[in-house]
């Protein structure tokens, strides 16, 4: 009976850190996402701690800055590449006056930003 409770426990224990490393990436989302505009308007030490969110480590290599983004940070920085390349290459196999391509182009996006495979593809109707 105490093994149930301690597994009941455990379980418990990792639901709530799975929760919290979730919203803190969702945290990170959010900021990433207005910290050019956001940036602009603080003070220096608000700048800075903004600046200790998104980076590791910043420093600069004559003229380079050399950043290293935390691990969420670096995983929205992989998306926007993967996004920004999608873009770039996009080509569209059924482009008509209707859709121009733009129902393909979402579902290619898609698949850049979702956080697993989709595992229950349908076929177009």
């Amino acid at each position: 009976m105490q093994d149930l409770t301690d597994l009941e426990g455990n379980v418990t224990n990792m639901a709530d850190k799975s929760r919290k490393q979730l919203q803190k990436g969702i945290d990170v989302l959010e900021k990433s996402q207005k910290a050019a505009q956001v940036y602009a308007k603080k003070s220096p030490e608000e700048k800075r701690k903004l600046l200790n969110e998104l980076f590791t480590s910043l420093h600069l290599d004559g003229s380079k800055l050399i950043a290293q983004y935390n691990p969420y940070a670096l995983a929205i920085s992989k998306r926007v590449e993967k996004h920004r390349e999608v873009l770039r290459n996009f080509r569209t196999k059924k482009n008509t006056p209707d859709n121009g391509g733009a129902s393909e182009l979402v579902t290619a996006l898609h698949t850049v930003w979702r956080a697993r495979p989709d595992l229950n593809r349908r076929s177009p109707p």
